[in-house]
């Protein structure tokens, strides 16, 4: 999906890459911000019906075997829609492609997810901290989404453009996505133990 964020790896004028670049970051990140607020503010209500010692059970299991699965020890599935954004949605070129890019991706719950902490993460806020962390969450998960098409974006401007350096980078984001998803995993386990 990243790969069709295109033009943010065309080799466009610097000006319109800039403008075009700060549509999709700013829309993509105040999207999940808001997403971000709403998840919380759900999960938060959920768990004011369980007490603490079971909401730390329950976590603390999802997180473990979501640990394991970025460890390829485990194939969980991860609850998402297998959409994709129509073409057709995004094939104006005055930047609103790129706004409706960021308000869909930034949600998280409209296409894939590729990272098993999504909802962890929430749980986590909703379950033991103020929900108003899920807007600074969501605006960090927003954020995150939007890294490797501006690393890819990047690359024609410092390099001779070539498709199978996008495809070389996209596998890398990818291996580093699992493993950064690990860690956040892992200490969010240890966190959870060190609470009961």
């Amino acid at each position: 999906m990243t790969l069709a964020v295109h033009p943010l790896g065309e080799r466009i004028p610097i000006r319109m890459w800039f403008k075009r670049t700060g549509m999709y970051a700013l829309s993509i990140i105040l999207s999940g911000a808001f997403f971000g607020f709403l998840f919380t503010d759900v999960f938060f209500l959920l768990g004011v019906l369980l007490p603490d010692p079971v909401k730390v059970s329950l976590l603390s299991g999802l997180v473990l075997l979501y640990a394991l699965h970025e460890l390829r020890f485990l194939k969980l599935k991860i609850p998402q829609r297998r959409w994709q954004i129509p073409g057709s949605w995004v094939s104006r070129r005055n930047g609103m492609d790129m706004v409706v890019w960021g308000v869909i991706l930034g949600a998280g719950i409209f296409t894939y997810i590729p990272h098993s902490s999504f909802y962890i993460l929430y749980l986590f806020l909703g379950f033991f901290l103020n929900p108003l962390y899920g807007i600074l969450l969501g605006a960090l998960y927003g954020f995150s989404r939007m890294i490797p098409s501006l690393i890819l974006g990047i690359v024609p401007y410092v390099t001779r453009y070539n498709r199978s350096l996008d495809l070389a980078l996209s596998r890398t984001v990818t291996d580093l996505s699992r493993g950064l998803n690990f860690v956040v995993l892992a200490i969010t386990f240890f966190y959870l133990i060190f609470q009961l």
